[in-house]
């Protein structure tokens, strides 16, 4: 009864979507970057990034 229910709720857990996007220490360990030349890079826009809750996010 209770999977019944789950099924047709429309309350359903959706799928994660995929991220398009990183936190600037995310891309920083990636590339092996210290913190200084992570933002310096942001700065001088080689990597697109967008301010979002006053965190600053590459994509």
């Amino acid at each position: 009864m209770i999977s019944k229910i789950s099924e047709e709720s429309p309350y359903k857990r959706r799928p994660t979507q995929k991220r398009t996007w990183m936190t600037v220490p995310e891309m920083g360990k990636l590339l092996g970057l210290k913190k200084t030349d992570r933002y310096w890079l942001v700065h001088k826009n080689v990597f697109e990034s967008k301010e979002i809750d006053c965190l600053t996010k590459s994509t």
